[in-house]
């Protein structure tokens, strides 16, 4: 995905983003993150931490 087509592929899923400059575009790009649900999956796995409840975000402030 390129830096022009995030904010499509974004409010295509319903996600409002608000940047301060083009350059920090990329960092919301969903592709550039792991898969929450992996990770926390591993960490439970291999015994470091017990799953308690999932949550879903509704908002999120960066900045």
């Amino acid at each position: 995905m390129y830096r022009y087509s995030i904010p499509q592929e974004l409010e295509k899923k319903g996600i409002a983003i608000r940047v301060h400059s083009k350059n920090l575009l990329s960092e919301e790009d969903p592709q550039a993150y792991k898969d929450a649900q992996q990770a926390v999956n591993v960490v439970h796995n291999a015994g470091l931490a017990s799953l308690v409840v999932r949550l879903n975000p509704i908002v999120v402030v960066k900045g």
